[in-house]
């Protein structure tokens, strides 16, 4: 995954590549089932420990940087240190491994 020059960049960056990740488990576990829309949480996390309990975990560790990254978004954050920015880099880096590793290959999606 590039890292970005920004640590504010790079936090978005890195959330938006787990957020893919996610949703590519999500969709392995719908295919061949009626896709449910009608009720289902918009959070990828959410769905993802619902439909996936065996990554909970992982759920758990990126719902910490839900926070920080939609205040960012929004602007109420002015800077996020580089140790913090790096510390999700590696999280994505070792989550997209288990999505791999879990998916024998790692969809176009992520």
């Amino acid at each position: 995954m590039a890292e970005s020059s920004e640590p504010d960049e790079g936090i978005e960056l890195s959330y938006r590549a787990a957020l893919r990740g996610a949703g590519a488990l999500l969709h392995q576990g719908v295919e061949g089932k009626a896709k449910r829309r009608r009720g289902r949480s918009q959070s990828a996390w959410v769905n993802l420990k619902a439909e996936r309990p065996e990554f909970v975990d992982w759920v758990e560790r990126f719902e910490r940087y839900s926070g920080i990254r939609n205040e960012l978004r929004l602007g109420l954050v002015r800077k996020v240190g580089e140790a913090e920015a790096r510390q999700l880099v590696c999280l994505v880096e070792d989550f997209l491994a288990v999505v791999e590793a879990d998916l024998g290959v790692l969809p176009a999606v992520a």
